[in-house]
């Protein structure tokens, strides 16, 4: 197992490869990074996109010490004191955590239940 590991590696070295994993990682942040601005946009927040990286970071901080399954509680912290950063008023940053929080974990979700249904598999089965 740990020699399959390694092998993989191989994988980055041919350039077309790496290059589109390193492509396919700067989408994803952007992504990521773009949502935030838009929520910000939508909760009638003026703060700039740079600050929706900034807010990523600290979520993402906030996510290496062990918590809850989901971080219900610790990414909405993460997401006042970041805000807080910028002089939004603390309710309004708990709203946007909540909303940013369901954004980002509801599709995860659903799509989960979507290919758990198609691979046969029930949550019963799995608990047992």
């Amino acid at each position: 197992m740990e020699k399959r590991f390694i092998e993989s590696f191989s994988l980055l070295k041919g350039g077309k490869t790496l290059l589109l994993l390193v492509f396919l990682s700067f989408g994803f942040i952007l992504g990521q990074v773009l949502t935030n601005y838009l929520l910000f946009k939508a909760f009638q927040i003026e703060l700039s996109f740079w600050v929706g990286l900034f807010l990523l970071l600290a979520i993402q901080v906030s996510n290496l010490p062990p918590s809850v399954p989901g971080q219900i509680g610790i990414f909405e912290y993460a997401v006042i004191l970041a805000l807080s950063l910028f002089a939004i008023p603390k309710g309004l940053a708990l709203s946007y955590g909540i909303m940013l929080h369901l954004v980002a974990y509801i599709p995860k979700i659903l799509l989960g239940l979507i290919f758990l249904q198609s691979t046969n598999l029930s949550l019963l089965k799995i608990k047992s």
